[in-house]
C-alpha cells in the first residue's frame, strides 16, 4: 500500500504535457522531480514482490492502483502516464493502458540523455521503470532508420546503463537480447560495444543467434563482427534452421558469399528437410542458387515430403533458378515421385507455370504422370492453365 501511495504521489497528475519531441526544459523538469526521489527505484523494483505478500488484499490494492493509473491514461499525453503505463507494461499486467508507444519511447531517451549530461539517479529511474530499456536503446522496435535517427547518441546511453551494472547478455520478455536487436537492426556501433564490452556472440532467443538476425536483413557489417567473434556459423534455431538458410531465402547474396566463405555447410536440413538451397530455389534467388552450388550444395536432398530444392523452383515456376539446378545439378531425376506420389512436372502443370515446364519437358520429364490418378492434362485444365494444355497437347501428339 505505501508503494502505491508513493507512487501516486511522485508520479503526479500535474505533470506538463509531452511536446512532440520532448525537449527541455520540461524534461529537465521531470528529471529533476525524479533525481530527488531516494525510495523512487526501491518502490519500483520491489513493487511486484510487496503486492504479492499482501494475499488476499493484493487484487484491491492492485484496483487501487489502476483506477490511479487509468485517471492518468486519461491524460494520455502526460509524463506520468507515459513513464507509469511503460512500466506497468513491462510488468506484463493484463490491463491494456494504450499508452501512445513512440511518445513514451521518446520521452525514455531525452530522460536518459539528460541523464548523461546531469544524473545518474535518472538513468537508474529509468532502468527501473523499463525492465527492457537496454533493448530499446539497442534497437528494439526500431527497423526503419529514419526512426532511428530519433535517438542519436545510443552507444553513450548503452554505455551509462551498462556501468549502473546492467547485465549486458540480458534477456527481454521475448527472450531476446541487446546484441540480437542490434544485429537485426544492422547497429553497428551499438554492436561492435556490446562485443567489446563482452557480449556473448552466440547467445540465442527461441534459437536464434544475433548471426541470423543480421544474415536474414542482409546486415553484412553487423555479419563480419559477429563472425570475427567466434559466432557460430552453423547454428540452429528451433526450426533448426540456420543463418544460411535465413540468407539464402532473402536473397542476401553478399551474406550468404560472407557465410559460405567462412565455412558455413551449404547441406545442413532443418527440421522441414530443406536446406539453404531449398529457400534460394523457392524465391527464385538465382544468384545465391549459384553460389550454394560453388559450394557444393547437393541438388538431391529430399525433405520430409520427399522434395528436392528442384520441385521448388518448377512449382514456383522460377525459371532462373530451374535452369541453374538442371544445368549445375549434376545427376538428376526430373521423374521423382514426393511422398504424395506426385511428380514435380505436375506441379509445375497444376501452377500453369509454362516455362519451367518447358525445361521439365527438354530435360527428359515423363508426360505419362498418373501419380495421383490424375494426368498432366488433368492438372493443368481443371485451374484454367489454357497455355498450358495446349503446349502438353502439343507434345502428346508430337
Amino acid at each position: 500500500m505505501a508503494c502505491c501511495r508513493y507512487l501516486s504521489i511522485t508520479f503526479r497528475l500535474d505533470f506538463p504535457p509531452v511536446e512532440a519531441n520532448a525537449k527541455l526544459p520540461e524534461v529537465e523538469m521531470l528529471a529533476d522531480h525524479l533525481s530527488r526521489r531516494p525510495l523512487l527505484v526501491y518502490a519500483l523494483v520491489n513493487f511486484q514482490t510487496h503486492l504479492d505478500h499482501l494475499g488476499s488484499n493484493n487484487e484491491k490494492v492492485r484496483d487501487e492502483f489502476m483506477n490511479f493509473v487509468k485517471l492518468l491514461i486519461k491524460q494520455s499525453n502526460s509524463y506520468a502516464s507515459l513513464l507509469l503505463g511503460q512500466w506497468i507494461e513491462a510488468l506484463k499486467w493484463p490491463t491494456k493502458l494504450h499508452v501512445d508507444d513512440t511518445l513514451a519511447r521518446l520521452l525514455l531517451h531525452s530522460l536518459l540523455s539528460c541523464a548523461i549530461e546531469t544524473r545518474q539517479k535518472v538513468a537508474e529511474v529509468l532502468l527501473s521503470l523499463r525492465s527492457d530499456l537496454l533493448h530499446i536503446v539497442a534497437g528494439k522496435g526500431y527497423l526503419v532508420t529514419e526512426e532511428w535517427t530519433l535517438f542519436t547518441g545510443a552507444t553513450v546511453k548503452l554505455g551509462l546503463l551498462l556501468n549502473l551494472g546492467a547485465n549486458i547478455d540480458l534477456k527481454d520478455t521475448d527472450g531476446r537480447t541487446l546484441l540480437s536487436y542490434a544485429a537485426r537492426n544492422g547497429h553497428e556501433d551499438i554492436l561492435m560495444h556490446l562485443l567489446e564490452k563482452g557480449a556473448n556472440p552466440n547467445s540465442n532467443d527461441t534459437g536464434r543467434t544475433s548471426l541470423s538476425y543480421a544474415a536474414e536483413n542482409g546486415h553484412d557489417n553487423s555479419l563480419m563482427l559477429l563472425v570475427e567473434k567466434g559466432a557460430n556459423l552453423n547454428s540452429n534455431d528451433t526450426e533448426g534452421r540456420t543463418p544460411l538458410s535465413y540468407a539464402a531465402e532473402n536473397g542476401r547474396e553478399d551474406s550468404l558469399k560472407l557465410l559460405l566463405k567462412n565455412g558455413a555447410n551449404a547441406n545442413l536440413k532443418d527440421i522441414a528437410g530443406w536446406t539453404p538451397l531449398s529457400y534460394a530455389a523457392e524465391n527464385g534467388h538465382e544468384d545465391s542458387v549459384t553460389w550454394l552450388f560453388q559450394f557444393s550444395a547437393n541438388v538431391n536432398l529430399k525433405d520430409t515430403a520427399g522434395q528436392t530444392p528442384l520441385y521448388y523452383a518448377a512449382k514456383n515456376g522460377h525459371e532462373g533458378s530451374l535452369k541453374l539446378i538442371l544445368l549445375y545439378g549434376g545427376d538428376i531425376d526430373v521423374n521423382l515421385k514426393d511422398t504424395a506420389s506426385q511428380m514435380l512436372i505436375s506441379y509445375a502443370a497444376e501452377n500453369g507455370h509454362e516455362g519451367s515446364l518447358k525445361l521439365l519437358l527438354e530435360n527428359g520429364a515423363s508426360l505419362d504422370s498418373n501419380d495421383t490418378s490424375w494426368t498432366l492434362l488433368s492438372y493443368a485444365a481443371t485451374n484454367g492453365h489454357i497455355a498450358v494444355v495446349k503446349l502438353l497437347q502439343s507434345h502428346i501428339t508430337a
